[in-house]
């Protein structure tokens, strides 16, 4: 009986304590002093009283207030649940109110909708200026000067298997860009063919032999040369035989409207 009779002692000098620190806590609430609030709320936590009436407008009352200042941060970017719920925690030991919370997850998700809808337009911005650019350097409003110029007005597809292997069917209109080096010129036409010596069959150093024609370009950087690596962005129109040095023929894709410049300048 005594150690019963102990036990309810002990349950009513708590129950005592924690009516003590809510009257404690009603008066700063009375008060609206933030920090004596905020200590009540702490002191409550530490000393492992359970929820009561007065602890939860407290908490009301605070929740509020931090959410508030916490939404108005002018670094926008930490207004999230996390560090909400960190800040509560380390003001008043908890988290604030679910309602407070609810509210810092609601301005998040519609801060990262406001920044999606932001880069959609930015991206659909871009792209139009794009399709502008692309449209003037088409109709020859816009002159292209560089490789990056060529790559923007004609989105070409990889085009050095062209130059091994050209398929039978020929050339389909479309633009492509490849590496190459300028190692003749008959009239208008570049001529591509790489081997062990000028206008021979057999490939380099066991490579396969590579080659292209490029009938009157569009443009031919002036800092193009004879035996240069080039880099050019022209249209697949056909193929064509070339004769070589040695007796035999090798069938290269042609390029027109060609777009030539020095590897070095890409």
């Amino acid at each position: 009986m005594r150690v019963v009779a102990g036990v309810v002692l002990v349950a009513a000098a708590l129950g005592g304590c924690s009516s003590i620190a809510d009257g404690g806590l009603q008066d700063a609430l009375d008060s609206g002093d933030v920090t004596r609030i905020a200590n009540g709320i702490r002191e409550l936590n530490t000393s492992g009283a359970g929820d009561s009436e007065v602890k939860r407008r407290a908490v009301d009352v605070l929740s509020v207030r931090y959410m508030r200042k916490f939404a108005d941060s002018p670094d926008q970017t930490l207004v999230n649940l996390e560090n909400f719920d960190a800040n509560c925690v380390r003001l008043i030991s908890q988290k604030c109110s679910d309602s407070a919370r609810e509210e810092i997850s609601r301005l998040e998700a519609a801060r990262h909708k406001r920044a999606a809808e932001l880069r959609s337009e930015i991206a659909k911005q871009a792209e139009a200026a794009r399709q502008e650019m692309i449209a003037e350097f088409r109709s020859g409003e816009r002159k292209v000067t560089s490789l990056n110029e060529a790559l923007i007005a004609y989105e070409p597809a990889p085009g050095d298997g062209l130059a091994i292997r050209p398929p039978i069917s020929g050339g389909d209109g479309k633009y492509y860009v490849l590496q190459a080096y300028i190692t003749a010129k008959q009239g208008s036409s570049y001529i591509f063919w790489w081997a062990d010596s000028p206008l021979v069959s057999r490939g380099t150093y066991g490579m396969p032999a590579m080659g292209a024609i490029f009938e009157n370009p569009a443009y031919v950087d002036s800092g193009v040369g004879f035996n240069q690596h080039v880099k050019v962005v022209g249209r697949y129109v056909g193929n064509q035989t070339i004769g070589l040095a040695d007796g035999s023929g090798a069938i290269v894709p042609v390029f027109e409207d060609a777009y030539i410049f020095p590897w070095s300048r890409q």
